[in-house]
């Protein structure tokens, strides 16, 4: 197993796969309690994923296989992972989560079956849960049935790949980009940032690292005795290291038939079939905390999702079965309406759009496209209603910032914009796009002090990025 050399980039990212579903704490998949369990349109290879809950959790997750499709629709994943200093060895080295941290996440409501690997031969297996439905399995010793927690401790992961070079990102970021992290830099300044993170106890973990070479290339597949269902066939095999604070994971996605293993610490997992879409949207709508907080308390009986709280030592079998189907959904129709609207039709595109909202009231995208296109007929009122709508309904979605900021920009109210553009660089402080939008509307405002320092602030960022 070769070793990639401390500060080379990866070798190579594969595109078709999604990153949420790999090695984040939470694994990806779309279920329910119905029969019909749909994450992706076709099965095209093995893959191993891992994933990791820095301070706290530390995940392997192994992706039976997966299509190359949009990265959207299955599962929202969480983790639990904050604590304090006192317990900080008794968990690989993770920081275990505190009271508070429990109280928010953690839940003992489970609707998964849970089966104890003694149980579960392959015979039924096959026929009971392959391609049909999830299984929690529960192992005698813990992880230690089935890898060597040992070897992926804290300390012994610094250790032996402290100098690695990392891909992360946020939980919005990776799915936007089909599985993939934009942020580099090494394995331990990612960690250490995470245990300051968690120390500080940050509402939602800003980055998790997601990265498609980091487990290829250790020895940490070596690790592995694995039930014979679970086995993957190695020469087809795409894995993903995954390591996140207290709150981190990734927006909805989908994947396929997948399974994920919980090292230390917990994941909590949030489930709809593909036949269903969640409430909020799949299409990078809210951010993980954003829908948690938000969107899940207030949802009716027939929209909740399948859900449970995988524990350290588990694995957690999720299901992908190809599934057609006639219906339209939400995102189809606030799709139908964007198309209406790129090509001049808005009247048409606002009934499309009004449509997907009143089926369902947290498609703060549909909100968003709406606002764009009352805008296109004048109607101001009404648009900035919507736009403002959105963001109090995700308020940590950046997209928003950015098209009710130009909406305001083209509107004259250039002051009113500064505050709209300044959220945004708060939520995406990377984006240059963002700061010269803030600096035109600081200008156009008459306000040249904090114009002249947010260019300051535009040479640094160029400077940074090469």
């Amino acid at each position: 197993m070769g070793r990639r050399r401390p500060g080379k980039p990866p070798s190579s990212n594969t595109t078709n796969g999604h990153g949420p579903s790999r090695h984040d704490v939470t694994s990806k998949a779309s279920s329910s309690s119905a029969p019909t369990w749909v994450t992706s349109s076709s099965l095209l290879k093995v893959s191993l994923l891992v994933a990791l809950a820095a301070v706290g959790p530390v995940i392997v997750l192994k992706d039976f296989s997966f299509s190359g499709s949009n990265p959207a629709g299955g599962v929202a994943d969480r983790m639990s992972a904050e604590s304090t200093d006192s317990g900080v060895k008794s968990n690989g080295g993770w920081r275990l989560p505190d009271a508070e941290t429990l109280r928010k996440l953690y839940t003992s409501y489970c609707n998964i079956e849970r089966i104890s690997v003694k149980d579960l031969d392959p015979d039924r297996f096959e026929k009971e849960f392959r391609y049909k439905k999830p299984v929690l399995v529960t192992f005698p010793n813990g992880a230690a049935d089935w890898t060597v927690p040992e070897k992926w401790s804290q300390d012994e992961l610094r250790r032996t790949y402290g100098e690695w070079q990392t891909s992360s990102g946020s939980s919005v970021e990776i799915v936007r980009m089909g599985g993939n992290g934009d942020t580099r830099q090494s394995f331990v300044e990612f960690t250490d940032g995470l245990m300051r993170q968690t120390k500080s106890g940050s509402a939602e973990a800003k980055y998790y690292l997601f990265d498609r070479d980091f487990y290829k290339e250790s020895d940490l597949p070596s690790t592995l005795k694995l039930p014979p269902y679970f086995a993957v066939n190695d020469d087809k095999d795409d894995s993903i290291f995954f390591l996140g604070a207290s709150g981190s994971g990734v927006v909805f996605h989908k994947h396929a038939d997948t399974w994920n293993g919980v090292v230390f610490g917990k994941k909590r997992w949030f489930l709809y079939p593909m036949s269903k879409t969640p409430p909020g949207g799949v299409y990078h709508g809210y951010t993980l905390m954003d829908w948690y907080e938000r969107v899940y308390p207030n949802l009716t009986e027939k929209d909740r999702p399948l859900e449970c709280v995988q524990e350290g030592g588990e694995i957690l079998y999720l299901v992908v079965k190809v599934l057609f189907h006639h219906n339209y959904s939400t995102e189809v129709i606030m799709k139908l309406g964007e198309k209406y609207g790129d090509l001049g039709h808005h009247k048409q595109a606002i009934e499309l759009l009004q449509k997907a909202i009143d089926l369902d009231p947290f498609f703060v995208l549909a909100r968003t496209v709406l606002a764009i296109n009352l805008a296109k007929l004048q109607r101001y009122e009404e648009a900035e209603a919507s736009f403002q709508k959105a963001c109090e309904l995700s308020p940590g979605l950046w997209d928003i910032h950015k098209e009710y900021g130009m909406y305001l920009f083209q509107r004259g109210k250039y002051a009113e914009a500064v505050p709209v553009f300044k959220r945004g660089t708060e939520l995406r402080p990377d984006l240059l796009p963002f700061w010269s939008y803030l600096k035109n509307a600081q200008e156009r405002s008459g306000d040249e002090k904090g114009a002249k320092a947010t260019q300051r602030t535009i040479d640094h960022l160029k400077a940074a990025q090469g």
